[in-house]
């Protein structure tokens, strides 16, 4: 879980990055009814990037994920 997907060692690069993302956004509304955006501002302005590794990236959906369901409720 600790794979960096961008920067140091990451195995993409920008680009591949953000067709990654997307496909993870468009995967989650399809599986979970639930739009999120992971190249949003607040997570671009992180001081620790969700991009530098699969781990923080999972962090970072879950996070997104409670606030859209409490926002929602």
């Amino acid at each position: 879980m600790d794979l960096a997907l961008y920067g140091s060692g990451g195995v993409f690069d920008s680009m591949q990055l953000v067709n990654f993302l997307v496909l993870v956004e468009q995967k989650i509304d399809d599986e979970m009814s639930q739009a999120v955006s992971l190249t949003s501002e607040k997570a671009v302005s992180m001081r620790v990037s969700p991009f530098a590794s699969v781990r923080r990236l999972i962090d970072f959906i879950a996070d997104e994920l409670s606030e859209a369901k409490t926002e929602a409720a």
